[in-house]
């Protein structure tokens, strides 16, 4: 126990060392809809580590964890600057979202996802929201209530093409 306080102080553990209760009542699993043959869903990595580094730097990666969902212990991480999932398996988001509120950066590129609830405009600080390469075909008209948002990426979306065609939006290789 002293040894461990000592390599503490000194930095030396690892996160999942540092905070042992994170493992057990943060594990998670993917939610995802039952297969033909009715398997259950794959158990993902212990994500307790991530959510205790997730504290120190404000960054939270959940990118290529094939998540059908994100869990909603995510949206009590009120600290977080920075949300990754993408390279997943999204398909919604939940409204939790709202909860982060100082969240700048919300990274959902590549997952089926078709829409951002309503909620998303309660991230105030939101300065980025990527969603290229997704199935968005809509976004809620609240979202013009994120006065500091400089980047909404919207490339291969059916929602980017669309506005697209109709001359409302543009991506930097249209400039160049």
């Amino acid at each position: 126990r002293a040894a461990d306080l000592r390599a503490r102080r000194a930095g030396h553990l690892h996160a999942a060392a540092r905070a042992p209760f994170l493992d057990e009542r943060l594990s998670t699993r993917a939610e995802e809809p039952p297969t033909a043959a009715g398997h259950p869903s794959k158990d993902l990595p212990n994500l307790g580590p991530k959510y205790a580094l997730s504290k120190h730097s404000k960054n939270l990666h959940l990118n290529w964890l094939l998540l059908y969902r994100i869990p909603e212990h995510v949206f009590t991480l009120t600290w977080l600057c920075r949300l990754d999932a993408g390279h997943n398996e999204l398909k919604e988001l939940s409204p939790s979202i709202g909860a982060l509120v100082n969240l700048e950066q919300l990274w959902l590129n590549e997952n089926p996802i078709t829409t951002l609830p309503v909620e998303v405009h309660l991230c105030t600080k939101l300065v980025v929201i990527d969603v290229r390469e997704t199935k968005v075909e809509k976004l809620p008209r609240e979202i013009g209530r994120l006065t500091v948002l400089l980047e909404l990426d919207l490339l291969d979306t059916p929602y980017g093409a669309e506005l697209k065609a109709k001359g409302l939006y543009e991506t930097s290789d249209d400039t160049e």
